[in-house]
């Protein structure tokens, strides 16, 4: 399933896929900004695993909301894994790569001549996916 958060009502497609269960994990890239949808979604016992929150740097966090649904905040920054950590999730990484899980939505690819225009497509606002700069 694709959403888009811009145009489409997101908590409420999920919902609908999970038949009202919501998601056991979330991870998250802009917690404050995305946080009153995460406490839509997130099933009982869930775990929030965040790593940024640009839009809204101190967040006011909905205490009682998340309690009630015995939720785990996860904290993350990747600067500070042990290198037993880092060698775990590369080995992770690296199987779910050999295993075709991963995949990512190329919204756009430019040659590294056009990568003036490769960031004025990001700054948009209007791609979905990724943009590919080749070199």
């Amino acid at each position: 399933m694709i959403l888009n958060y811009r145009q489409d009502k997101v908590a409420e497609a999920i919902l609908d896929f999970t038949n009202g269960a919501g998601v056991a994990r979330i991870v998250e890239v802009e917690f404050g900004g995305n946080l009153d949808i995460s406490k839509q979604i997130i099933a009982i016992g869930g775990t929030i695993a965040t790593y940024g929150s640009m839009a809204t740097a101190t967040p006011p966090l909905p205490f009682y909301d998340l309690m009630f649904r015995h939720i785990n905040l996860r904290l993350f920054l990747v600067y500070l894994l042990t290198q037993k950590q880092r060698a775990l999730v590369i080995d992770k990484l690296t199987q779910a790569i050999e295993q075709a899980a991963l995949q990512h939505i190329i919204a756009a690819t430019f040659p590294l001549e056009d990568i003036a225009t490769a960031h004025e497509a990001v700054e948009s606002g209007q791609m979905i996916g990724n943009v590919i700069v080749t070199i």
